[in-house]
């Protein structure tokens, strides 16, 4: 459920006096488990809202709108889904001791992804997370795969679901969603004939795989050589040519550059 934080002055809410702090349980018989389920129900122009008051009164609503007209209804933000993976290059191990609070969230939430481009890593998402992303048409997604070989993968996220994510790239793809991705390079674990494995894997799945970024690992003297290491000039080097290359391609075939390298490869 979804707890209502805010209500628009003049909206329909106002004028159904649902208040501030009761909770939108479900719509239309369906329950409502965040704010993109609150918006997606939302998008009717007639529903049938049900609420539960901080004292437990259960009030249903039913609300007619005109197309475009809004609700009113502000939620309060979403509990964040944390990381469930223990990255070999993670930059929270990067972290000083005393880091303010919020530098320790490890988030790897698919809202996040899709409302501020956020990447994530999918490990956390079984195949009803995977429907649903296709169900509401939540693209475009910016995903983490660092690398497609699934023992590859599976070593970098030390997590034995990290192997599935060209699986669930092609049930996005075929769902209909658009996917950029991203690769954190990492000495030895990824790079070399792993990143051109990588790239020819998500050339293979075509135009909905929108973008590849290449970023080298950053690390701080927290977790230097914890086990990952920082690459050396001749290996960025190399990457850029792997790069330059995939665009080559890119650009012949899709009139798009699609494969970029972060701007620290050059330094």
């Amino acid at each position: 459920m979804v707890r209502i934080a805010e209500i628009e002055s003049g909206s329909i809410a106002e004028e159904l006096s649902l208040e501030i702090g009761s909770r939108v349980v479900r719509i239309n018989g369906e329950r409502v488990r965040d704010g993109i389920d609150l918006t997606f129900m939302m998008s009717e122009t007639n529903f049938e809202l049900e609420t539960i008051s901080a004292e437990g009164a259960v009030t249903i609503y039913e609300i007619e709108r005109d197309p475009g007209e809004q609700v009113g209804i502000v939620p309060a933000p979403d509990t964040i889904r944390e990381c469930a993976n223990k990255c070999v290059f993670c930059f929270i191990d990067g972290n000083p001791s005393d880091a303010r609070q919020t530098l320790w969230l490890r988030d790897d939430d698919f809202r996040l992804s899709f409302t501020y481009g956020s990447y994530v890593t999918l490990t956390n998402l079984g195949p009803k997370g995977i429907r649903r992303l296709i169900d509401q048409g939540i693209s475009p997604l910016y995903v983490s795969v660092h690398a497609t070989e699934p023992e590859v993968r599976e070593r970098l996220l030390v997590n034995s679901r990290a192997g599935l994510i060209m699986d669930q790239l092609r049930q996005l793809i075929e769902g209909g969603l658009e996917v950029h991705t991203q690769v954190v390079l990492c000495p030895e674990w990824n790079d070399g004939i792993h990143l051109d494995r990588t790239i020819e894997d998500l050339r293979s799945l075509g135009p909905s795989i929108c973008s590849l970024s290449i970023v080298p690992v950053g690390l701080t003297r927290f977790n230097i050589d914890r086990p990952v290491r920082l690459l050396h000039a001749s290996e960025a080097a190399a990457v850029i040519d792997q790069v330059d290359k995939a665009r080559e391609w890119a650009l012949t075939e899709r009139e798009v550059g699609w494969c970029y390298a972060a701007d620290e490869m050059y330094l």
